[in-house]
């Protein structure tokens, strides 16, 4: 489904969403190329919208032992593509599976 991302100044980004919700939060950036699951389970990040700039996200999976925390802090994560496959052995769950298990998506 279709999102868009406001931000203050009046900028506006266009985007596909698995889920619908309106959320308000403060942007932060990372420019890493691993950790997102680490990211979004960080209690430091919570109630922010996190862009990460590596272009694919979800290509190793998630495992429980990688969490920050037990539950997602963030309020939105925002990414160019989800990988549509996960590729380690300490992978437990993918990406999509880790957010289903904690409500963030709708199951498909």
């Amino acid at each position: 489904m279709k999102a868009v991302l406001f931000l203050e100044d009046g900028k506006s980004f266009n985007a596909e969403s698995d889920l619908a919700l309106e959320c308000l939060g403060e942007v932060i950036i990372n420019t890493a190329v691993v950790g997102y699951q680490e990211m979004i389970t960080d209690p430091a990040n919570a109630e922010k919208i996190l862009v990460l700039t590596y272009p694919l996200i979800g290509n190793y999976g998630c495992a429980p032992k990688f969490s920050e925390s037990a539950k997602i802090w963030v309020k939105g994560l925002v990414f160019k593509e989800k990988s549509r496959m996960c590729s380690n052995w300490q992978a437990k769950l993918s990406l999509d599976d880790f957010l289903k298990n904690q409500k963030k998506i709708r199951p498909r």
